[in-house]
């Protein structure tokens, strides 16, 4: 069978059709093509304790690009500045989508903060309820950090 450039399979019109096989073939292929994807977010921080645990899992249809990346904090964490993590496709520039943060305190507290994207990674930082925004994270901002804490980003933006 013919493919589109995505990779999606359509009957050959000069051949027989049959529509339930042709109908699995298409729905393969647009689950291999536009199906979530694990990556491992490259992560650039100082202080997330010894050896956080980093996951992420994106979708590309097109140039469309969503996803999600988590760290889990380890051992004594003590964070400090803006961490960053790598995006699974580049995007094509700072204000190419939406990043939403969110930090969880091990299960108990959950506070928001915000993301920015550069065009090859997303850096996150926390809202401080005192002063407004914040430029980083501090070992007490948004919460005292401990082994287990997370820091999510979930991202919504266009391809290069």
């Amino acid at each position: 069978m013919p493919t589109t450039a995505s990779g999606l399979v359509y009957p050959d019109q000069s051949g027989s059709v049959d529509a339930a096989a042709d109908l699995a073939a298409l729905a393969q292929a647009m689950e291999a093509a536009f199906g979530w994807k694990a990556y491992t977010p490259t992560l650039t921080a100082t202080g997330l304790g010894t050896s956080p645990t980093v996951t992420g899992r994106y979708q590309q249809m097109g140039k469309r690009v969503r996803g999600f990346a988590k760290v889990v904090l380890g051992a004594s964490p003590s964070p400090s500045g803006v961490p960053t993590l790598s995006l699974p496709v580049t995007a094509t520039g700072e204000d190419a989508g939406l990043v939403t943060v969110a930090f969880l305190s091990a299960g108990s507290a959950l506070y928001l903060g915000f993301g920015f994207l550069n065009g090859t990674t997303v850096g996150v930082s926390a809202l401080n309820g005192a002063t407004g925004f914040t430029t980083g994270l501090t070992a007490s901002l948004p919460f005292a950090w401990k082994a287990g804490d997370a820091i999510t980003a979930r991202f919504d933006y266009e391809a290069a």
